[in-house]
């Protein structure tokens, strides 16, 4: 992926981890795996460019916030070092 080259982008990704974070936070407090296509639909993330999305959740994952298993429909997404007591 490469660098976003204008702020107007790169306010979309830091607005989209925000959605992301917070969207977690409300549906999967526990680490609970949720599918990213569902948290997407639920983030109103279709209206924008996939590839921001995309990019937001890897700099999400890259810096240990959340995390990915599966891959393409089936990719799960989840918080990092959150479990239910």
């Amino acid at each position: 992926m490469e660098a976003w080259k204008t702020d107007f982008e790169a306010k979309f990704v830091a607005q989209a981890e925000r959605r992301f974070r917070a969207y977690l936070q409300e549906h999967a407090p526990y680490g609970d795996w949720v599918p990213k296509k569902q948290m997407f639909r639920h983030t109103c993330s279709f209206k924008v460019e996939t590839l921001i999305y995309e990019w937001a959740l890897h700099m999400l994952t890259v810096n240990g916030v959340i995390e990915l298993t599966g891959t393409g429909e089936e990719t799960l997404v989840r918080l990092a070092g959150r479990t239910r007591k």
